[in-house]
This record gives structure tokens, sequence and C-alpha cells, in this order.
């Protein structure tokens, strides 16, 4: 099992897009063979960080959404939001 916990910090003002982003490629996702769980978490405190929380049954599973079409699209789309990242795998 692989449990990915990442961290994205994002320009003023791009939360609300990010988000929608999200919800438009979240349900499939959850679809892709291995996902057990696949989450995005807006923070409380800073309205520009988010916490993703993602569960894979191995890590094949998540190579595979790495490289997945629906994963790729979504960093098109939002990649300009993001002013810093940091990702753990555990």
């Amino acid at each position: 099992m692989v449990v990915v916990v990442a961290i994205a910090k994002l320009v003023e003002g791009k939360g609300e897009e990010y988000e929608e982003e999200f919800k438009k490629v979240a349900p499939r996702v959850r679809k892709e063979l291995g996902v057990i769980t696949y989450v995005l978490q807006r923070s409380i405190k800073n309205p520009n960080q988010f916490l993703w929380y993602e569960k894979y049954e191995s890590d094949e599973a998540f190579k595979d959404h790495m490289v997945s079409p629906l994963h790729k699209q979504f960093q098109k789309n939002t990649g300009r939001f993001v002013l810093d990242a940091s990702i753990d795998l555990y």
C-alpha cells in the first residue's frame, strides 16, 4: 500500500479554480484501478493551502495514476496556480 500526503501552496485567489478542477477529475480518479482514497482538503487557516491525501493498493497503482491522462490534465489545468508543493510517500 502507498499513502500520499502532499501540501500545495497556491497563488493568492486561485483556490476556487483549483477545487473546481479537482471536482472535475476526482470521481473518475477514484474509479482508477488500485485507488483506495483520493481527497483534497483546503486549509482553514490559509485558504491558499491544500492538503492531498491519497491511498493506493500498491506502488504500481500509484505510478499508474501519476502517468494517467486524468493526472496529466489536472496538472496542465492547475500547474500555473501552484507556488510550492511538497509530497511525502508512506
